[in-house]
C-alpha cells in the first residue's frame, strides 16, 4: 500500500535528512529567493530557525549540517568569516589628586 503523505510525515523526512544526510544551505540564498507574497525572513533569522531544527533532529546526526552566507548578513550578502573586534583602550585606574580635582567657587 503506497504510504500518504502528510504535513506530519513530510516534517519527519526533512528532520532525518538534516539529522542523517551532509546538507548545506545558503541561508542568504533562501533569504533572496523567498516567496515575495511573504514577508522574507533574514539570513540570519533562517539561520536560527534551522539550528532549532537541527537540534529537534537529535543534534547528534551521522551527518553534518553546513551554512553559508550567515554571520552578520542582513541584506542577503555572503559573509562567512568575521574579524575580532579590536580592543578597547582601558581607562585610567589612578586615582584623581587634590590638585588634579575641579575646585568650587566658594559664595561669600
Amino acid at each position: 500500500m503506497p504510504i500518504k503523505w502528510t504535513p506530519e510525515r513530510d516534517q519527519t523526512l526533512l528532520l532525518k535528512i538534516i539529522e542523517t544526510s551532509e546538507v548545506s544551505a545558503n541561508v542568504a540564498k533562501i533569504s533572496e529567493t523567498w516567496p515575495a507574497t511573504e514577508e522574507a525572513p533574514t539570513p540570519r533569522a533562517i539561520q536560527e530557525r534551522i539550528h532549532k531544527i537541527r537540534a529537534m533532529a537529535g543534534g547528534k546526526g551521522t551527518g553534518t549540517f553546513k551554512l553559508a552566507g550567515t554571520v552578520g548578513s542582513r541584506n542577503g550578502a555572503s559573509s562567512t568569516k568575521s574579524s575580532p573586534a579590536k580592543a578597547s583602550t582601558p581607562k585610567s585606574t589612578t586615582k584623581a589628586t587634590a590638585a588634579s580635582k575641579r575646585k568650587r567657587a566658594s559664595e561669600d
